[in-house]
């Protein structure tokens, strides 16, 4: 009989069923052997299972449960990355130029729709313009599609990509308006065949899709949300500023042309009233009034020439919003009148309206740069002041500039005063940008950002600065934004490799005192410009180790194993650098010391 150890039994033995004796694979050899095979088996199967072999079994059993619980992960994280594919968010490339695109089309729809409405009127003749706004409504019926398959940011700031969340959201908020304003009903209306009993209804189907407007306001407010940076946003509100002015004036001069056909102003043919009109009229030969007859009788006449009646309109509404008033086209009823004074009006206050937030946001950046300017100033006095040189002065500028840019909060110190909860939602907007670069920071919730962000100071150095020189001390952990960082050779004779942000942290070993390297083993500077963050020893057990005590351990592994990676004759080099330094540093107090012990012994010698 072959032994049970054998290489042929023990590789071809396969153990699914341990009631039965285990099958061999190769079929030559199970037909040689079958008989001393069927022995063996029921001299197996038939005794009772030792220890040892009850051990085997359950290991084996254990490492087929860890096995397939690994396939059913990998098959969990597949699906899940299948989904994350198909799923868009809403800083990505794709998803912006989408919001663009839909922003465009917006822009069309709010000046064709009152246009083609109160100049040319409905009709249902499908032409080119048609055509387009068929196109459209196919777009935004897709854009339904996209917004549930698109992550949103919460209130609390947490970007939830959950599409069963995502789904309830669109739910119960615009979905209902989305879909309304997407169908193509007045198309609908048009197939019925009965457009004179229906027209009523095709201005009303027409005048919803106004309502696709709304997207344009979440598709500006969601950039403005997810922007940092402080430049974009007032571009943001100065685009939403100027679009409701121009859509404001636009609809307005519609609705100025509207008021021809809501109030017939009839007149006696031949009589032109010089300052008020009655609109009343006894004879059989009557004609129209208003403002139009009374600026251009000829065009008011015309069929067409849509595009200079609605200039005329427009320039009207403009010159009235703007509170200036030529008067070249002014009312011709009470009506019109009174309609011109509800615009005066307005526009006065929409006008100051504008004014106020354009000046707002003036002051407020002129507020952060006022403050930004004097820290910039106060440090240049007081380095010249202590003659310090121009170089290292201007050094000082760039990186205080850069400082006081990536982080505005510590400039204004009333941020203190307000609440933890507030304080946190603050810092984690401000410094999404600078964070967000770091790979480190990519995975941490908000709170712990925050609380990194409250102790970090952004730094930027530019070649051949150096970071760090070999045998400095090191006080603080540094993270990698954007640029590469050259790291020498033990000898710093040439660079041995080159750090950039995939590099989650630096400094890591002089925060884990058991290893004994509080000290920069290798010289590490700049190969591009390169932004960092910088926070001290002191700050992170202060404000990061007692609250977030997960994080501190996995960093000192991360350094635990980092040394283990090191060569250990780079590691054995730089401990006796060190201690040489050391030796250096305290050599004439060691000969002082040794003098005054020898005095010593002197005086004890002389007094026995």
């Amino acid at each position: 009989e072959m032994p049970n150890n054998s290489p042929s039994v023990r590789n071809s033995v396969k153990h699914d069923d341990p009631k039965k004796f285990l099958k061999v694979g190769d079929d030559n050899l199970n037909k040689a052997f079958s008989a001393t095979f069927s022995n063996v088996a029921r001299r197996i199967t038939s005794r009772e299972e030792t220890d040892q072999e009850k051990l085997a079994r359950m290991k084996f059993v254990a490492s087929r449960l860890r096995f397939r619980a690994e396939e059913a992960k990998k098959r969990i994280r597949q699906r899940r990355d299948l989904k994350m594919q198909t799923l868009f968010f809403p800083n990505s490339r794709g998803r912006v130029a989408w919001d663009v695109l839909i922003l465009l089309i917006l822009g069309y729809n709010s000046f064709q729709i009152p246009f083609d409405l109160i100049f040319i009127g409905p009709e249902c003749q499908f032409g080119i313009s048609e055509f387009f706004n068929l196109i459209f409504d196919i777009i935004f019926m897709i854009d339904v599609l996209i917004v549930f398959n698109t992550a949103y940011v919460d209130d609390a700031g947490f970007l939830i990509k959950d599409r069963a969340l995502i789904a309830k959201h669109y739910l119960r908020s615009w979905f209902f308006f989305d879909v309304a304003s997407s169908i193509p009903l007045d198309r609908l209306v048009c197939f019925t065949g009965k457009m004179d009993s229906s027209l009523r209804m095709f201005k009303t189907l027409r005048l919803l899709k106004l309502s696709r407007l709304m997207r344009g306001v979440r598709v500006l407010n969601r950039w403005y949300a997810v922007s940092t940076a402080q430049s974009v946003k007032q571009w943001i509100q100065v685009l939403q500023i100027c679009s409701a002015v121009v859509f404001a004036a636009h609809l307005c001069g519609c609705f100025w042309r509207l008021l021809i056909d809501i109030v017939d102003c009839q007149i006696p043919a031949g009589e032109v009233p010089v300052i008020n009109a009655q609109c009343r009229c006894t004879t059989q030969n009557c004609t129209q009034w208003n403002w139009l007859q009374r600026f251009d009788p000829v065009l008011a006449q015309s069929d067409g020439r849509y595009t200079s009646k609605y200039i005329v309109a427009l320039y009207f509404t403009v010159i009235t919003l703007g509170t200036i008033g030529y008067g070249d086209v002014l009312p011709a009823n009470d009506i019109e009148r009174l309609y011109a004074t509800l615009l005066a009006l307005m526009g006065a206050i929409f006008l100051s309206f504008c004014v106020t937030a354009l000046s707002n946001m003036a002051l407020v950046g002129n507020r952060t740069d006022k403050a930004v300017q004097g820290a910039i100033q106060d440090l240049e006095h007081f380095l010249a002041h202590n003659n310090v040189s121009r170089a290292l002065i201007g050094r000082a500028h760039r990186q205080i500039t850069h400082t006081v840019k990536q982080a505005p909060y510590l400039v204004h110190p009333a941020i203190d005063m307000l609440s933890r909860r507030t304080q946190n939602e603050i810092l984690e907007q401000i410094t999404k940008e600078s964070l967000g670069g770091a790979p480190f920071f990519a995975d941490l919730d908000a709170e712990c950002r925050a609380a990194f962000a409250r102790v970090l100071r952004p730094q930027r150095i530019h070649p051949p600065e150096l970071l760090v020189k070999q045998l400095d001390t090191i006080y603080g952990l540094y993270f990698i934004i954007s640029g590469q960082l050259e790291v020498m050779d033990i000898k710093e004779e040439k660079p041995a490799h080159v750090l950039g942000p995939e590099k989650l942290i630096l400094g890591e070993t002089g925060l884990v005192p058991e290893l004994d390297l509080s000290y920069a083993i290798y010289t590490i500077r700049a190969k591009t410009p390169c932004q960092l963050l910088y926070m001290t020893f002191d700050d992170f057990h202060a404000h990061i180790k007692p609250w977030f005590p997960t994080v501190y351990k996995a960093i000192r592994d991360l350094a635990v194993g980092l040394v283990e990676l090191l060569p250990r004759s780079d590691v054995g080099e730089a401990r006796r650098r060190h201690r040489e330094l050391c030796e250096h540093r305290t050599r004439m107090l060691d000969a002082q010391r040794e003098l005054v012990a020898a005095q010593a012994r002197r005086l004890r010698h002389q007094r026995s």
